[in-house]
Order: structure tokens, then sequence, then C-alpha cells
């Protein structure tokens, strides 16, 4: 009886502090991830597409556990909680989407400055974010052990997929930022039985276990939504040695301009980068590259470059066109730090210029496609050469999407029900050549999208126009933009990933 008068207890704190922020719902993942933590004091491992809301898990923690506290004992009382998060500007982003939208929490990342990291050790905030290699050096480590943060009530490990992909050596290299493989260790430091919540948009089952053992993970509750979406049509695509693939996306700005669909295209490389840049500076020219107005130029551009060594007013920049804050950004060249603790709701557009490393990875990156509801495209556009240096997953699906339905190959090991959307032409570029969607059987209703397939050849006039003088300082300066983060990169930067 007594559980059950607690577990009361726990809904009306969770109720009350849902209506304290205005948040209209919780879906039952998300409170189920939260009582799981606080009422069951077991740790969560939680899979949740992107865009599903898993930042609000964590962020509603401090508040829950205050009016938990106040309904049980009738005093007001401060709680804390310490987020691991992988990147400094979705770290800012997030303290930001704090301050602004729950009300009476505060939160703070660790660096900003010396005045604030003194309040954060004497346990002022609410809610601490910091990187790995940020908790892991000895002041934090020890105000964790010791200090203001020791009574943190859950240790949250953000993006929690970077701990395989970054922090775990593979094949003799080194981790490309070990830290994030060390995480375990802030589990000593914190109070005995502190929950840790454990947040990533795309793992499997095989993948969930290798990171709840990475992080000691013991008393543990899965809480896994299907990263399948009835809204993304895929397509898998060879690319030619010309990038004619990429001629429907130069088509449609050169037509709507200031009205493209916001478009992101993932390359591995900073190469692949600068090689579509080039690529598409070139065949859009002047006129295509900028909208009409009497802006400053870069105000103007459609184009943007996001990566780990893009200056924060570039980033800035284009964050703010893709989450309709204002901005004329409508196409980003972005690397994978694009992907993570972003909310971009109206991306229709998401193509990779060969695949992510790994299938989690690149799953993850599709899934920001379409977070409004409507319709929405993945393309895989790849060489090649671009298939050498990816794990053997996404090797697979790549491959199998030859000849076999793309949206099975690509998500059969995350949701064992997947199977082709109907109809067919909303599936993928393979499923809507067998599409018989008419009333009378005789075919498919809809046409089929213009970039599932090569433009036929063109001849060498036809690839082949006159560069202005202008056209060419353009391109000179987006290229010198590039070369300067480059050099700032090779000075001391993050070891030379984009």
């Amino acid at each position: 009886m007594a559980s059950e008068s607690r577990m009361n207890i726990f809904l009306k704190a969770l109720s009350k502090t849902v209506s304290d922020i205005k948040c209209h719902t919780l879906k039952p993942e998300q409170q189920e991830c939260i009582r799981r933590l606080i009422y069951c004091g077991e740790d969560v491992l939680a899979v949740l597409p992107t865009g599903f809301g898993k930042s609000l898990v964590y962020q509603l923690l401090p508040t829950v556990y205050q009016n938990l506290h106040l309904l049980e004992t009738g005093v007001m009382k401060h709680f804390m909680i310490v987020v691991v998060s992988p990147l400094e500007y979705i770290r800012q982003q997030q303290v930001a989407n704090v301050a602004k939208t729950m009300c009476g929490v505060r939160a703070a990342a660790i660096g900003e400055s010396e005045e604030n990291d003194k309040e954060i050790s004497e346990g002022k905030y609410n809610i601490v974010y910091g990187g790995a290699e940020q908790w892991l050096n000895n002041r934090w480590k020890k105000c964790l052990q010791y200090g203001g943060l020791h009574q943190s009530k859950v240790l949250v490990v953000d993006e929690v997929h970077t701990i395989e992909t970054w922090g775990i050596g593979k094949k003799g290299k080194a981790a490309f930022r070990e830290a994030f493989g060390r995480l375990s260790e802030l589990r000593s430091f914190l109070a005995m039985h502190t929950p840790v919540l454990a947040l990533t948009a795309t793992a499997n089952k095989e993948m969930r276990n290798r990171l709840a053992k990475y992080l000691g993970m013991k008393r543990i509750e899965h809480i896994v939504v299907s990263p399948n979406k009835n809204n993304l049509r895929f397509t898998v695509l060879r690319a030619d040695k010309e990038l004619h693939c990429f001629d429907w996306l130069i088509h449609l700005m050169l037509e709507r301009k200031g009205e493209t669909p916001f478009t992101i295209i993932f390359c591995r490389t900073v190469n692949d980068i600068v090689s579509l840049l080039t690529h598409f500076l070139m065949r859009l020219g002047t006129s295509g590259i900028y909208t009409d107005g009497e802006e400053p130029a870069h105000e103007r551009c459609l184009l943007g470059v996001y990566y780990s060594q893009t200056p924060k007013n570039h980033k800035e920049s284009v964050s703010s066109s893709f989450e309709g804050l204002g901005g004329n950004v409508r196409l980003v060249f972005a690397s994978t730090s694009l992907s993570m603790g972003i909310d971009f709701p109206h991306v229709q557009y998401v193509v990779h210029y060969g695949p992510s490393r790994n299938l989690t990875s690149h799953l993850q990156e599709a899934g920001i496609g379409g977070r409004d509801g409507k319709q929405a495209f993945h393309l895989t556009i790849y060489h090649g050469r671009h298939l050498t240096a990816c794990e053997e997953d996404i090797k697979r699906a790549v491959t199998k999407s030859s000849n076999s339905c793309c949206h099975v190959s690509f998500l059969k090991d995350f949701d064992d029900q997947v199977c082709p959307l109907s109809p067919f032409h909303d599936c993928c570029n393979v499923c809507h050549k067998a599409c018989m969607c008419n009333s009378d059987a005789s075919g498919c209703s809809q046409p089929v999208p213009i970039f599932d397939y090569l433009p036929e050849s063109l001849g060498d006039d036809d690839q082949i126009r006159d560069v202005s003088v202008e056209e060419r300082e353009c391109l000179y300066n987006a290229l010198k933009e590039i070369q300067l983060s480059l050099s700032c990169q090779a000075k001391g930067g993050d070891g030379g990933n984009v």
C-alpha cells in the first residue's frame, strides 16, 4: 500500500512539473524513463529517434525531484544532475534552451568562465553540462567526488553512441576522443547508486549491450523506439565522376532560390566538403548562390558549411536558418556534428555523399529529415572509394540496396518488424519500380523522382561555361575560409576529423 501511495505522489510530482513548464503531454517512453530513474532508481538506456524529445527527459528531472520531495516532506530542496554532452556548441544551445523553456531551472556549461565554474562547483545549478574530457580532469573529478556536485541525482550521457564511435579505438588506431571510452569512471565519483541515463537516437541490440557494459550499467531498463519513419523515402545511388548525380538539386536551387527546401549533405571528410562546395559554387554561379536583396552578400547566401572547425558565427547562421528563426541558408555541407543535439523541424532532403562510418550514425543523420511529419527524402550517393572506410553493417546495407528494398536493408537491424512501405513509391527507389498503385494495377501513379537516376550523359560543351570575375572571387573566398579553419585545426583541433 505504501508503494502505491508513493507512486501516486510521484505521478502528482510529474504532472505538476509538466504543467509548470507548459508541456502539453509527455510521450509514454519519456514518462517511463523518468519513472525508472526516480521512482525505481534504475539505470536507463533510452533509444529515442531524432526529434523525439530526448533532452526533455533529463531537463525535467531536477524539477520532478524537487516536487516529489516537496510533496513528501513539505520542504523545498535544490536538486542537480550532471550531463556529458559531446560538443561545445550543443552544450551552449542546450543551456540557452533550458533558460528559455524550463521555468525555475538553472543550467550551465563548465568552462564558460571562471566565475561560472565557481558557482557550478558550489552546486548552484540544476543542470550542469560538460564534455567527457572536462568531467574527467582533476578539478571536476574532485568536485564530483567531494564537492558541490557529489549529490547530483542522475548522471546523463547524451549521444551515448559516441562512446563507441569516438571513445574506442579500432584496428590498431587510437580513439578519436579516448575520454569517451572512460566515462564509466564518473560513476565512482558520485554518491552510491546514482542512476545513469544514457541517450541516443539509434542503436541495435548488440550495440546497446556494449554501451551498457562500457558504462557499467547493472540494474538497467532498455527503452527503445524504432527509428523507422513512414514519411522518409530512401534512395541509394552510385555517383558519377562528373557529379551529375547532384544536377537535380542544382536545378532546384536555381529555380527556387530562397524557397529551396532545407537540405543537408553529410560528408565524411573535409576533402569531400570542399569538392562538393566547389562543384555547387561553379555550377550555380553568383545568381544561384544569393537571394535578391540589399543585405550584405554573406547574409543572402544560400549555402553553408558546418563541421568541427566552422567559425561559431557561421554555425549560428546555419542553425538560425534551419530552425526557422531567420536566415537564408537552404543547403548545408556538413559533418556528423550537425546530427547531434539540433532541432531542425523542416528538413526535406538529407543526402549522404558517401555513407557514414556505420549504420547507427547513418540512420541518426537520416532521421533529421521530416521531423514536421511531411514527406522527406534520404539519399545515399556514393563512389566505390567511400565504402572502404565503412564498417561492415553499412557496407552490407548499401550493397543490398542495389536490388532489394532500401528501407528494409537499412532498418532491419534496428526493427525486426520493418517491411516495405505502402504504397511502394513512398518506400524507396527500388520499390518504386515495382509499384502498381493504379486502380487497374497497370503501374504506378507517381513519376520516378529525378534524383533516383543519373541524367543522360552530357557532351563536353554542356559541362563548360564562362565564369565571371565575381564568381571567381566568391569561390576564392569560400575556399579561403575552409583553408583558414583547417589551419586552426592543425594548430590544435580535434584530431583532423570533420
